[in-house]
């Protein structure tokens, strides 16, 4: 799996103070379909991201559970390699391109393709806010990532 660049050399840094926690960030390729990055406590996060609100990430978190599944799964990692995948199954159902971080490959592993992606412009405005903290989008398309 390639390394998914992002423009105007956005600075992914370690954060240690969300060191062992899950924190998921949002990112759009160049067609301004929607990303859902999970970093597993362990993953890069965006250098913009480092100051973001609990306020926001948790409206963000709320704006989710609001949304309804309108695709389905077009692709996924072998669920048998990846039993906990039932969460990164949600959110691609919901339209996002499912990303968790991988310790080993010190990456990104795209887990799962929606049928329908969700668009930025039809995001809720919690999640476009941190769309756009990010300050880039990636250069790549979603869909150029095979498994």
């Amino acid at each position: 799996m390639k390394r998914l660049k992002l423009s105007n050399n956005v600075d992914l840094i370690e954060c240690n103070s969300i060191k062992g926690v899950e924190f998921d960030w949002y990112c759009c390729d160049r067609n301004g379909n929607v990303g859902c990055f999970s970093s597993g406590g362990f993953g890069t996060i965006p250098a913009s991201l480092k100051g973001v609100s609990e306020e926001l990430l948790d409206e963000a978190d709320s704006c989710l559970e609001a949304l309804s599944p309108k695709s389905e799964i077009l692709k996924s990692v072998d669920l048998d390699l990846y039993p906990c995948i039932g969460e990164w199954l949600s959110l691609t159902k919901l339209g996002f391109y499912a990303f968790d971080w991988s310790i080993e490959a010190n990456t990104y592993d795209l887990l799962a393709v929606p049928s329908i992606p969700i668009k930025y412009i039809n995001l809720p405005n919690p999640i476009r806010v941190l769309c756009d903290a990010v300050g880039a989008r990636f250069e790549c398309s979603f869909d150029d990532n095979p498994f």
